[in-house]
């Protein structure tokens, strides 16, 4: 059995000596597809529900000190905008790669 070990660095690359802050690539799968098993498939809902639970997790991200930066990946545009207002970045999932 392999054991990981994680070696904390900062976003610029250097091992770091004090409280350790991590970059988080957080992938969101487009809201057409989100969310399944919660609600059918033809539920209006599913997407603002995808939604609510994006914006909560942004939410939970920003308020900790541990979490230097955050980039949501997808090729969603509610989703890119929904990390832009969290003041996050975002980059462009290569589509039908299947989040």
């Amino acid at each position: 059995m392999h054991h990981a070990r994680v070696v904390p660095v900062s976003i610029t690359g250097g091992l770091i000596n004090g409280p350790t802050q991590w970059a988080i690539v957080l992938p969101v799968k487009a809201l057409t597809g989100a969310k399944t098993r919660l609600l059918p498939a033809d539920d209006p809902a599913r997407p603002e529900l995808a939604l609510a639970f994006l914006r909560d997790v942004l939410s939970a991200l920003s308020d900790s000190e541990a979490v230097a930066q955050v980039t949501v990946v997808t090729d969603d545009a509610d989703v890119q905008q929904v990390a832009v207002e969290a003041n996050h970045l975002w980059a462009l999932e290569s589509p039908h790669r299947g989040l």
